[in-house]
């Protein structure tokens, strides 16, 4: 081959080396930035923009030649009321003109890094979010799965009633249709309340449909209308403390569950976390908020739970809860008509029944314990029944609906006690009789005691009563008798 020729021919593979080179780092360059590839990854801005970027679109009547209106901006927020990152100090905010004022009208983005997902089964997104715009306007996350050329929304209107997001769109149809959508975060006031505007939130969402894949990208698509001024001083968007991995979930029972005013819903706690309820009774339209990991509970409604992790990955669950009211006014009675307890003497029994004011079909559940500090041994289902060992006496009543009440009784027991003899002595009138009163064993410490003395001149003939002194002053021949009664506690008696 000529020399001409093969510089000619070297020359053309150089040039196609090189295109297919060019061409190489130019798909690198429209995906925009390296992969991210490790998990849990957390962004709090704290050292720059983080990789993310911004744009715009045109919006009629912001057209062309002007650029189109992008209010977003990186830093520290400086506006009134809206003056801090949720963490740190730096996130990415809708800033606008150099009032603090964002544009109107306006459909621009934030745009994240690429995500490599192949390695996330059950993927998250989590992030802090601010809002305070007007009604028409709003923002939106959007996912790409193709480089950028397609976006689709991520989640739907209220998506915690459905258990897959926490503080999520609760506005639509929102008229600055933020990405093309209709629905979003928008202005204060929507029906249900359940997000809170104009301070910083938790909002997560499950994206498990994007999980294996290996290009994924999101945009945080901000859109204005052209109605309201676009000098009204409203704070805008703010984003911070973006989060992606798999989060330890948790569950708290059935999606819809027969509960029991008095019970107690619990969020399975972590070594660091952050806990909140939302939740909402049917009876009243106000959302009511709670911050510890337990939520007693008082009337039926949808309770959300929510556990942020310390990476920011959150856990969540909804549950619709139907109260039942357990059995009301529960009381065990004695026989006697006593309450709560009874003293009750060695050898006798008395009966026990429980009652309670509530109507319907009850079950009954006995158990008993000499000593709280022994366990307690089921052993009736009767509603009524005697007893005689001292101790405690629990019920329980269960109503058709599964709800429980509870009683206890206590049983006091007085062993039986005996009384020395008294011999029959010989007197002259005028003497006296007087009878002591030892007790053997000692039952009590202030017994009451009485004595009944009685005569009659021969033994089988009617008794005299004489009175009940402990002294008795003789003077007719005869037999004098005397009816020692000695009364301990619970009135058990002894007698001579």
């Amino acid at each position: 081959m000529p020399l001409l020729d093969k510089l000619h021919d070297t020359m053309k593979r150089t040039i196609r080396y090189l295109l297919s080179t060019s061409l190489f780092l130019v798909g690198l360059l429209s995906i925009g930035h390296a992969q991210i590839s490790t998990f849990p990854y957390t962004e709090n801005f704290e050292n720059g923009p983080g990789g993310y970027t911004t744009g715009a679109n045109h919006k009629s009547p912001n057209l062309p030649p002007a650029p189109a209106n992008n209010s977003w901006a990186f830093g520290k927020p400086a506006k009134t009321g809206f003056n801090t990152a949720a963490s740190g100090d730096s996130c990415w905010f809708t800033q606008g003109d150099a009032s603090g004022n964002y544009f109107k009208p306006e459909d621009s983005y934030l745009e994240s890094p690429v995500f490599d997902f192949t390695s996330l089964a059950t993927p998250q997104i989590s992030f802090d979010l601010f809002v305070d715009v007007l009604a028409d306007d709003g923002a939106a996350l959007f996912s790409s799965v193709d480089t950028g050329k397609t976006w689709q929304i991520v989640g739907r209107l209220n998506s915690f009633l459905f258990s897959t997001g926490t503080y999520w769109y609760e506005n639509s149809p929102l008229a600055g249709s933020p990405g093309g959508s209709s629905v979003g975060w928008g202005a204060s006031g929507s029906s249900n309340g359940y997000f809170l505007n104009s301070t910083w939130a938790r909002a997560s969402h499950d994206i498990s449909t994007l999980a294996g894949l290996p290009h994924v990208q999101f945009r945080w698509y901000f859109g204005t209308g052209t109605s309201g001024s676009s000098t009204t001083p409203r704070l805008g968007i703010g984003i911070d403390r973006v989060t992606v991995g798999e989060p330890q979930s948790f569950l708290l029972g059935a999606s819809a569950m027969a509960l029991c005013q008095g019970d107690t819903l619990t969020i399975p706690t972590l070594p660091i976390a952050s806990y909140e309820w939302i939740y909402r009774i049917f009876a009243s339209p106000n959302v009511l908020r709670s911050t510890s990991p337990q939520l007693g509970l008082t009337s039926s409604g949808y309770f959300h739970a929510i556990r942020v992790d310390s990476f920011g990955m959150v856990g969540w669950d909804t549950l619709y809860g139907i109260i039942g009211q357990p059995p009301q006014n529960v009381t065990i009675t004695a026989a006697n008509g006593s309450l709560n307890q009874y003293t009750l003497c060695q050898g006798d029994s008395i009966g026990l029944s429980v009652s309670t004011s509530s109507t319907g079909s009850f079950t009954y559940s006995w158990a008993f314990t000499p000593s709280w500090s022994q366990p307690l041994i089921t052993f009736t289902n009767a509603q009524s029944f005697q007893v005689k060992d001292s101790g405690y006496y629990v019920v329980t009543v269960i109503g058709s609906n599964g709800c429980s009440a509870k009683d206890t009784f206590r049983v006091n027991l007085v062993p039986v006690f005996s009384l020395p003899p008294h011999p029959n002595v010989i007197l002259c009138p005028g003497d006296s009789l007087y009878i002591s009163t030892p007790i053997s064993p000692v039952p009590i410490t202030q017994p009451q005691v009485v004595w009944d003395w009685y005569f009659t001149p021969t033994l089988g003939q009617p008794l005299t009563f004489l009175g009940s002194n402990q002294i008795l002053t003789v003077g007719t021949p005869g037999y004098y008798i005397v009816n020692f009664f000695l009364y301990g506690r619970g009135g058990c008696l002894a007698a001579d």
